[in-house]
């Protein structure tokens, strides 16, 4: 039974991927797991893809090109985008794209990290919170702006993510950005 559904799983992903062309270049969003990083998805991706073979029982693309837009923190999800082949060299295009931002909150507590990361170390009073308010609060948060990332986020200093000299509880000094 196990060797049955195993060979229809790998069947299954084999004609899957038949339908792409990885070499000329293809483009996938996916919906990054909690706790992978963005290169454990591109790492799957390309072993994934490399086990395809031919008719003839040969791998069709052994040294193929996987790449990411934009890295997302480790305790983040959300959408990634993955570039194969000669796409991989246009994904600072669709990294320029313009973006829409969608998530949940809890109002009336703060983390250290800004997320689910460090437990709650701060309560604030709602009550004089409405909806009103929270509709104009995030009005001033559209358009072009000026953002200081946090220090629990992906971006690299020093050739090392800043999440981890953070979560080692080292000052990390962030600069704004667009």
């Amino acid at each position: 039974m196990y060797k049955t559904i195993a060979s229809n799983y790998h069947y299954f992903w084999a004609n899957f991927f038949m339908a792409f062309n990885f070499l000329e270049g293809e483009i996938f969003l996916v919906d990054k797991p909690l706790e992978w990083t963005s290169f454990d998805v591109v790492n799957k991706i390309r072993n994934e893809v490399r086990k395809i073979k031919n008719e003839e029982g040969e791998k069709i693309y052994k040294n193929l090109k996987v790449g990411h837009a934009g890295t997302l923190d480790p305790l983040a999800s959300g959408l990634l985008i993955i570039g194969t082949g000669k796409n991989t060299k246009r994904l600072d295009e669709w990294q320029a794209q313009e973006k829409e931002y969608s998530g949940e909150f809890f109002l009336g507590a703060t983390t250290p990290s800004f997320d689910k990361e460090t437990d709650v170390n701060k309560h604030f009073e709602v009550n004089h919170i409405t909806t009103d308010l929270i509709f104009s609060a995030a009005k001033t948060l559209t358009g072009d702006l000026m953002q200081t990332p946090p220090v629990h986020s992906a971006i690299k200093q020093e050739g090392e993510r800043v999440y981890e000299k953070a979560r080692r509880g080292e000052e990390v000094i962030m600069k704004q950005s667009r």
